[in-house]
């Protein structure tokens, strides 16, 4: 059975120990025989060894000490020569004020737990300086917790080292040194660690592979966004769900998940329907990944309850969109309706296997059609293929990825592979719509101002097609305008600059409005004066060196 990150962490954490049960710190695996630790834990010099215990182990086991940071960063790294394979923590940058966070580590035996001390945390955000800080408070921070992996609960993933008390004896938390400065100081680590995960995929497949939404997206589907209207269309379509669902259930009890429409007719009277939807649909993913047995037979009950449950999302996230949204927001969610199309494509399949359906309540549906849940397929295609051409071109900043004729050729190629997208409404917007695309030009935006214009009525008329909507979307993004300047380029508000146009954050192509955010530097050097480079440039760039041996510079010893 799969470890819950909880217990997984655990696995992956060391005691330090530098004098014989006298003075110990933590420390983590975080790739193949390497651990991390903080600089004051085992005050010694860069070649000396110390000794550590894993998770477990009765004996210690040599490390010796490979690389030392700066004091202000305060971090070690610590090599292994043992043959015993050890799980690696997934780390990750992100984490933002709020978020709940979870560490284990090693503490002192007066009032602390030398054989493994749990402390649930809480992030107030980052502290200012050369050198940020995860500021924490809500928990008790030991001596011996030093050095130990701070897992974001949100992201699933270790985002820093917990490094300093803010009160020894209360509950005053703690603070921690981010991760990604290992990375930015040695980045031949991040294939090391990406490359263990890549084969080793016990932790990762805790994770939500599917993009996550940020959480501004989320709150335009909560009541502040949302106009009277919508949420009372929002709860009639739950309450209709809820009795479709009590009447199916006498020919399969238990096999609706009644939870999740009583917990969003609740949010829907509190307001906060999105952030519902949002952890339920989290809720899904995980449950998706950890409880279903791809190849397994007999899951007619859990099979059924996530399809029903990623229905009922999907159709909420696409009823709430709104039109005051900004295309970047609109894209986002998108992309969690697209994931929840993929989910339950595979749900589907799976319902295939013997014994993963209800036979007798299948046959109810196909006889009584207020009770079959199937949709127009043809729609379902269409929508999916602009979904998904909303998603690939348009992104977080507007930019965008590809040129408007690669995006009209792709749209052709999608509608020529799809015949049976021969509905009247579907047939009727494309035969509106592609005599207008076929002889424009990325220049000729004042025939995608005539488009738009004619969009506007045409969704005017059809206000139910949320396809058109999404098209409506694309030909915005692909009327931005080439970002003139040189190839280190940031948004003004981002500590970020891109430099590979492989990267889908790099500003090629942006709004007008937009192009006074965008900064240009002719070199790297010029960028790195108030930016840091983005992770997803970097990975285009060939790595000097994989070998554990050699990581970077020389370490100065302190």
């Amino acid at each position: 059975m799969s470890l819950r990150l909880d217990q997984l962490l655990k696995a992956c954490t060391v005691k330090v120990e530098i004098s014989k049960g006298k003075s110990y710190g933590t420390g983590f695996f975080f790739a193949p025989k390497l651990i991390l630790t903080c600089a004051h834990v085992i005050k010694k010099s860069v070649g000396e060894f110390v000794e550590i215990f894993p998770d477990g182990y009765a004996h210690p086991i040599q490390a010796q000490i490979k690389h030392c940071f700066s004091k202000e960063i305060d971090l070690a790294i610590l090599q292994t020569y043992v043959e015993d394979s050890f799980p690696c923590v997934y780390l990750g940058t992100g984490i933002q004020p709020r978020d709940l966070c979870y560490t284990y580590g090693y503490t002192d035996d007066k009032e602390g737990f030398p054989e493994g001390d749990p402390v649930t945390l809480e992030c107030e955000g980052l502290t200012g300086g050369s050198i940020q800080r995860i500021k924490l408070k809500g928990g008790q921070v030991r001596p011996g917790l030093s050095g130990s992996p701070l897992l974001n609960q949100s992201s699933g993933k270790v985002c820093g080292v917990i490094k300093f008390s803010r009160g020894l004896s209360s509950d005053l938390g703690g603070g921690a040194v981010p991760v990604d400065l290992i990375f930015s100081e040695l980045p031949a680590l991040e294939k090391l660690h990406n490359d263990f995960h890549k084969s080793d995929t016990r932790w990762s497949e805790l994770l939500d592979y599917d993009a996550e939404a940020f959480d501004s997206d989320w709150t335009y589907l909560d009541w502040g966004w949302q106009r009277f209207g919508n949420y009372f269309k929002a709860l009639w379509f739950l309450l209709k769900v809820a009795f479709k669902w009590i009447i199916l259930g006498l020919k399969a009890p238990r096999a609706f998940p009644l939870r999740t429409i009583t917990s969003l007719i609740e949010h829907t009277f509190k307001g906060d329907l999105g952030q519902e939807i949002k952890r339920q649909r989290k809720e899904l993913t995980h449950r998706l990944n950890l409880e279903v047995d791809l190849e397994g037979c007999g899951q007619a009950k859990i099979l059924n309850e996530l399809d029903s449950q990623a229905g009922v999302l999907t159709q909420l996230i696409d009823m709430l969109i709104s039109e005051d949204q900004d295309l970047a927001s609109t894209s986002r969610l998108l992309w969690v309706t697209e994931v929840l199309y993929e989910q339950r494509s595979l749900i589907r399949e799976l319902k295939k296997n013997d014994g993963n359906s209800y036979p007798r309540l299948e046959s109810f549906k196909k006889r009584f059609k207020i009770f079959n849940e199937a949709e127009d397929n043809n729609y379902i295609i269409a929508d999916r293929i602009v979904g998904k051409l909303v998603v690939r071109h348009t992104n977080s900043n507007f930019i965008l990825e590809h040129s408007f004729k690669s995006f009209l050729i792709e749209l052709l190629e999608r509608i020529k592979d799809n015949p049976k997208l021969t509905l009247m409404y579907t047939e009727k917007i494309f035969i509106f719509l592609i005599p207008k695309f076929r002889d424009l030009t990325p220049n000729a935006a004042s025939s995608i101002e005539t488009i738009l214009s004619d969009l506007e009525e045409e969704i005017k008329r059809n206000p139910k097609l949320k396809i058109i909507k999404k098209i409506q979307l694309l030909l915005e993004a692909v009327s931005g305008e080439l970002v003139q300047g040189g190839p280190f380029r940031a948004l003004n508000q981002t500590g970020v600059y891109h430099f590979s146009r492989k990267c889908n954050r790099y500003p090629e192509r942006v709004k007008p409005e937009e192009m006074k955010e965008i900064l240009c530097y002719n070199t790297r050097k010029e960028a790195e004066q108030k930016h840091r480079a983005c992770k997803i440039c970097l990975s285009f760039e060939s790595l000097s060196s994989n070998d554990i041996e050699f990581m970077g510079e020389e370490p100065t010893a302190y």
